[in-house]
């Protein structure tokens, strides 16, 4: 039997805050793409971008 690629529903960073307003920030990444295979190039380039954001968000918060 062939390996069939992982779906992938979702791909959301999520970024919780010390706010009572808005405790935690959710920025999708696969927005009407669900469910997407880990091969596809939308995901790959999703998940680089999400990395990128949280990278930077990091080094904004590490500062």
């Amino acid at each position: 039997m062939p390996d069939i690629p992982e779906e992938v529903n979702e791909l959301t960073l999520k970024i919780y805050l010390l706010n009572e307003d808005t405790p935690v920030l959710s920025i999708p990444f696969l927005p009407g793409l669900a469910p997407a295979r880990k091969t596809d190039p939308q995901y790959n380039e999703a998940f680089s971008e999400a990395k990128q954001v949280h990278e930077i968000i990091h080094g904004i918060v590490s500062a």
